[in-house]
């Protein structure tokens, strides 16, 4: 969640104000669940530092917690459980939320918590903070070991992420937009440099919208100008939750979660960004797990795949040329017809093989420890063994083929898989194959 997106969560969570936390969970190990009881009505805040779905949002989810309580979790529930919320905020329009929290200690004093939510990527992080500005603790914690420039430890002094030279486009006027604007080769860029929260993809198709906005009101004397007043707008509607959140549908065929209707791109819209981050992280999930489970019996027909072109070749070896197996049956069959001129314990036979036209003498090997009658025998029995075996790797030559051109069709299905039954129904064959297991 960039920041733009998570300044529109921020307005909306602002209801929780004052509101009682009756329930935290922590459904994963970078995950919060606060249960607040404000208005007269539970509400559902979530809090994530995954690194890849890190945000900030209410939610209708109910995801299942874990039965064993992790550490942090207990620590959250001694400190903030009964407690009240005092205030949502997030400085500069950055991506960190800070929420404070008012509750009573062991003696029934008031005392406060501040819980710093940083939605940052990889270097996400949710991070208690007592009165005294002490980490008490956090979801993810920094040592020494893991970083030397920002340690996040129990008992340490918190201290922000790095500051960055930027303004807060929430307090930008049209004018400090106009300014950024003035002579700039890519606007998107230059918005992204100069303001928090903006990424050069977000502020691109910000500006695209703005520009949209603009030129369709009357006609101003600068295009800038009327662009940098819808900018300043924008952000006045985004404070208040005036914007429409969507999830759109990008050029490269991906899906964005945006606080705003992006111009020129297909989006669904939603009445809340709770709605809309909930439909979009949860198809994430759910094509995420897709893409695990496909990888995984991918890795199943791959390996079969191979099995079965190495069984090919080795039958391919079996299968010896026909004229050899007859070469064997040639052999005996003259022996045989010459067993009465053939010495004892020779080493080859010269014989006249009346076949050829014109007939012709050859050489036969012989094995001189047995007589010229058991080498025929040997022939023969040589040709019946590999005319067996011939006709056998024959027959699983091709049950193997029909098999590898089978498990090809389920590889190219399994390509085209875009559904939990399309990849259910691949696997249920698999298991009928015997490749899998049933895991039912």
């Amino acid at each position: 969640m960039d920041g733009l997106t998570l300044a529109r969560s921020v307005a909306e969570i602002q209801c929780l104000a004052g509101g009682k936390i009756e329930k935290i969970q922590q459904p994963e190990k970078d995950e919060l669940l606060f249960v607040v009881h404000s208005g007269g009505k539970n509400e559902r805040l979530l809090i994530s530092a995954s690194p890849e779905n890190c945000r900030v949002q209410l939610t209708e989810a109910r995801p299942a917690s874990p039965v064993d309580a992790p550490i942090f979790l207990m620590l959250l529930r001694k400190y903030l459980l009964n407690a009240r919320i005092n205030s949502i905020c997030q400085p500069n329009s950055d991506r960190v939320v800070v929420i404070e929290f008012e509750a009573l200690n062991e003696l029934r004093d008031c005392t406060r918590f501040f819980l710093h939510c940083e939605i940052m990527g990889k270097h996400s992080n949710i991070i208690l903070v007592d009165e005294n500005g002490r980490i008490v603790d956090a979801v993810r914690r920094v040592s020494p070991s893991m970083s030397s420039v920002r340690l996040i430890l129990p008992k340490l002094e918190y201290s922000a992420p790095p500051a960055q030279d930027k303004l807060d486009p929430a307090k930008a006027a049209a004018e400090d937009f106009l300014n950024v604007l003035s002579d700039a080769p890519r606007p998107d860029k230059a918005l992204s440099a100069a303001f928090f929260g903006l990424s050069p993809s977000i502020a691109a198709l910000l500006f695209d919208r703005c520009t949209a906005e603009a030129k369709s009101r009357p006609v101003h004397s600068d295009a800038l100008e009327a662009v940098s007043d819808c900018l300043a707008g924008f952000y006045r509607n985004l404070l208040n939750a005036r914007t429409v959140p969507c999830i759109a549908l990008l050029p490269s065929g991906g899906r964005i979660l945006l606080p705003f209707r992006p111009f020129g791109l297909d989006c669904r819209e939603f009445s809340t960004l709770g709605a809309a981050a909930d439909e979009f992280y949860r198809s994430r999930a759910e094509n995420e797990s897709i893409k695990r489970r496909t990888a995984a019996v991918e890795r199943v027909i791959s390996n079969a795949i191979q099995r079965l072109e190495r069984k090919i070749e080795k039958f391919n070896l079996a299968i010896c040329d026909e004229a050899e197996l007859e070469k064997l049956r040639h052999f005996g069959e003259l022996l045989t017809a010459n067993l009465h001129a053939l010495p004892p314990r020779a080493e080859n036979a010269k014989v006249l093989d009346y076949y050829r036209d014109p007939p012709e003498y050859i050489v036969i090997p012989l094995d001189n420890s047995v007589s010229p009658a058991d080498n025929a025998q040997k022939y023969y029995k040589q040709y019946r063994k590999g005319k067996v075996v011939r006709e056998t790797a024959v027959v699983q030559r091709e049950t193997a083929a029909a098999e590898l051109s089978y498990l090809r069709g389920l590889h190219c299905d399994l390509s085209n898989c875009a559904s939990e039954s399309d990849l259910n129904e691949i696997r249920q064959e698999l298991v009928e194959q015997g490749l899998i297991r049933d895991s039912s």
